[in-house]
């Protein structure tokens, strides 16, 4: 019993043992993969909060930091944004002004009409709208973003804004934005507090610097309203204000408002502002229609979806955002700015703020990199004091803005436009002088628009107008590199964007090229002590820091083959430079345009190229043919100015015996069969004939005339050849011949014609001083008797 006992006892303990060993075991594996799950969900943490880390960009970090948890309103400053920036591949369609493939140098052709160019940019907003409007949407329904905050997106870009009224909103929300982070289709985003844009304007005159009359700066940048016939009609100007016009100063026929809140003293500025554009008395380009959006109670984006659904061709901003001093970045605004330009062909002309003696900074979005940003300068030329611009030890990246300057110190003699400004009299005795780039910015634009409604292409290509615009501008005394950090390239010359428009050119290069590879070229003469100026723009890609490829300009001598100046290279998406020509004579100049280092993810550009040389008044000769296509061709003035023109189609010899229905300065062909020569005779000069084509002017042979001639009966006798048809009048060719049996008279008669006639002999000491004859003559005898008549009165009288 007891062994029966002791044996099961035994197997009992063994079995408790196994069970233990497999609870051990499993308990193991459980605590492993529960080490596992934790490791896992850790690095899927750190993973998120690594992408977020790296997206994130604060733009103003301070600002974020001090927002209170109070419900601030919808506009309130201290509202926290999150703004998202998605992915998008550039969709720009390879324009008409530019060509494609292989072929990569192209003229400009100004034979598209105003309509036709805003029929072709309504097409490519209405592609854009579409796919980013997609794009957007779905994003927004997959992370259920309108569970988070108030949001909105940009129809023109692949960008959405969320706004939370408090801290407490952000930081409750912040897991859901870290997971939107962590998606492959976002690009970068960005945390801020609201914008507080603000108008480029100083109410308070500069009381150091003279009074700067209106009519006066218009004389400065090159503007005549009386010169011109253009004055933007049917041109689309978008306007974007921190409140838009009243009545009073503007016929309100041509407005379309957005914004119609807003107390008299805070639309002065929009007033003066859209005034400079289209007063019907004073302003640049007073028929454009002109489109105004307000930032009092609507975002940029939400201002922009507006212009833009009104087709608009360029958008002037005078209300801006200051960045705080030593804190500048590449805003969320400015991405918005820079891809709206390079996808939706629409120019921003925006104020470059007055901020100079504070920050140094440009203010958003005029520091987008495809923006004109205008500076200021005052009544001596000079930059304003407070013209802002970027300070390259400041920005974090190097954008250089402005991109050009306009008055805007201490205006005067705006009319009703200064009112509430300063009514005090000055130490000058100006009244009403108002300062600002915001006046500065409006000078351009109306500028602009007078371009775009001369020159039809640069409707719908900002790059042109950016590269016509800046090529001639006319460098500041203070100025001595030609892109300035403070004045970018020079001050607005209208007149002289007028010479650069009507020779522009643009080049499409739509392959990734080595270093060093010429993309164009353009050869031009450069007079001797004359001065050309170049200016090549082309639009850079937006993310959180703007992507663009690189080039150069070289300037070769064609008769030496070697370079001259020095060789330039681009700071963004521009590159600029001048060549003066001291020497004593004309030299012709090749303008090479190269890949600066290797291409940047196969981007495409659309490189343009502005040519200004102050060559003087000349007439223009358009002697050189430099391109065709089916309705035109192109000839240049040796200064660089092309002439568009219509075909003019005539017969010309193939030079095989046939001649060809072709137009005679460019030679293509008009449809015409080949045929052979229809020869006949015609007159060359008064010496010879040609046998000639009728149709052609091909000639076979040269000979002299067969005349016959015939009397005219008026002293005159007229050639004729008979083969040629040539006619003349001349004088008879007379010859003088004795009458027989007539002693006083001889016959006259010409040697080339049938013409005769009797005249009586005129005697002289030796006989007819014309036919010679000699008998009847009696010299010693007064008067002068017939010496037949003397012999017969002699035989009478028996001598």
């Amino acid at each position: 019993m007891n062994c029966e006992y002791l044996n099961y006892d035994r197997f009992a303990r063994i079995e408790k043992k196994k069970l233990i060993a497999v609870i051990g075991v499993v308990a193991l594996l459980l605590i492993t993969m529960i080490l596992i799950i934790i490791n896992v969900g850790m690095q899927l943490v750190y993973n998120i909060n690594r992408v977020y880390n790296q997206k994130l960009i604060n733009e103003y970090s301070s600002a974020v930091i001090d927002l209170d948890e109070k419900n601030t309103g919808d506009n309130g400053a201290n509202c926290a944004l999150f703004t998202i920036i998605l992915k998008q591949d550039s969709i720009s369609s390879c324009n008409d002004n530019a060509c494609c493939g292989e072929d990569i140098h192209s003229y400009i052709h100004n034979d598209a009409t105003i309509y036709d160019k805003y029929t072709q940019l309504s097409g490519t907003r209405n592609e854009q709208k579409i796919i980013n409007s997609n794009i957007n949407s779905c994003f927004i329904a997959d992370y259920s973003i309108s569970t988070l905050g108030d949001y909105e997106y940009s129809e023109y870009a692949p960008y959405i804004r969320i706004k939370f009224k408090s801290i407490m909103d952000y930081e409750r929300n912040l897991d859901s934005l870290k997971l939107i982070t962590f998606d492959e289709r976002v690009e970068n985003v960005y945390l801020n507090n609201n914008y507080s844009y603000i108008d480029s304007a100083s109410y308070n005159s500069d009381s150091y610097t003279k009074g700067y009359s209106y009519e006066t700066a218009l004389d400065d940048i090159g503007f005549d309203r009386n010169a011109t016939n253009y004055n933007g009609t049917s041109i689309r100007v978008g306007m974007i204000e921190s409140r838009v016009p009243t009545d009073a100063y503007v016929d309100s026929s041509v407005y379309r408002y957005y914004l119609t809140s807003g107390t008299t003293s805070q639309q002065i500025h929009p007033n003066i502002v859209s005034s400079i554009m289209r007063d019907n008395t004073y302003g640049i380009a007073p028929s454009i229609t002109l489109f105004c959006a307000a930032l009092a109670d609507f975002s940029l984006s939400s201002c922009i979806n507006y212009l833009l659904n009104n087709n608009v061709s360029i958008i002037n901003m005078s209300a801006a955002s200051m960045q705080q001093s030593g804190v500048y970045t590449y805003s969320a605004d400015s991405v918005l700015v820079d891809s709206i330009t390079k996808n939706s062909n629409v120019l921003f002309v925006g104020a470059a703020g007055n901020g100079a003696d504070t920050n140094e900074i440009v203010s958003t979005p005029s520091d987008s990199v495809n923006a004109l940003a205008v500076g200021a300068t005052d009544y001596n030329g000079n930059m304003s004091y407070f013209s802002s611009y970027n300070n390259p030890t400041v920005s974090n990246i190097s954008i250089h803005k402005p991109s050009l300057v306009a008055p805007g110190g201490n205006l005067y003699m705006l009319g009703n436009y200064g009112y509430g400004y300063n009514t005090n009299v000055d130490q000058y005795g100006n009244y009403n002088c108002i300062s600002g780039t915001s006046f500065s910015t409006p000078m351009v634009t109306g500028i602009a628009a007078l371009l775009q409604q001369e020159f039809p292409m640069l409707i719908d290509d900002p790059e042109l107008l950016l590269s016509v615009l800046t090529s001639s501008a006319v460098k500041l005394t203070s100025q001595t590199d030609v892109f300035d950090e403070h004045a970018g390239a020079g001050m607005v010359s209208y007149e002289k964007a007028r010479q650069v428009a009507a020779s522009v050119v643009s080049v499409h290069v739509s392959n990734a090229y080595n270093d060093d590879y010429e993309v164009a070229c353009r050869t031009i003469t450069l007079p001797s002590q004359n001065t050309l100026k170049i200016s090549v723009y082309w639009l850079a890609s937006s993310s959180s820091t703007p992507v663009f490829n690189k080039y150069k300009i070289q300037l070769v001598n064609t008769t030496t083959n070697n370079n001259i100046g020095n060789v330039i290279t681009s700071q963004i998406n521009w590159v600029a430079t001048e060549y003066t020509n001291s020497s004593n004579s004309d030299i012709t100049i090749d303008i090479q345009i190269k890949t600066d280092g290797a291409r940047t993810n196969a981007i495409q550009d659309t490189i343009v190229t502005g040519f200004y040389c102050d060559f003087g008044a000349h007439a223009h000769a358009y002697n050189t043919l430099v391109d065709y296509c089916s309705n035109s061709h192109t000839t240049q003035c040796w200064c660089g100015r092309t002439l568009v023109s219509s075909h003019n189609f005539a017969c010309l010899d193939n030079g095989d015996g046939t001649h060809a229905f072709a137009c005679s300065v460019c030679g293509i062909s008009g449809g015409g069969t080949s045929s052979n020569h229809s020869m006949s005779c015609v007159s060359n000069s008064s010496i010879t004939h040609s046998y000639m084509c009728n149709a052609c002017n091909y000639i076979e042979s040269t000979s002299t005339h067969n005349c016959t001639y015939n009397n005219n009966g008026n002293g005159t006798h007229y050639k004729y050849c008979s083969q040629c048809g040539y006619s003349v009048n001349v004088a008879h060719t007379l010859m003088y011949a004795y009458r027989i049996g007539m002693a006083a008279e001889h016959n006259v008669l010409c040697t080339k014609c049938a013409y005769s006639t009797v005249e009586a002999c005129v005697f002289g000491a030796n006989g007819c001083i014309k036919c010679g004859r000699t008998d009847g003559f009696d010299p010693n005898s007064q008067p002068l008797v017939p010496l037949w008549f003397k012999r017969l009165q002699e035989k009478k009288m028996g001598v």
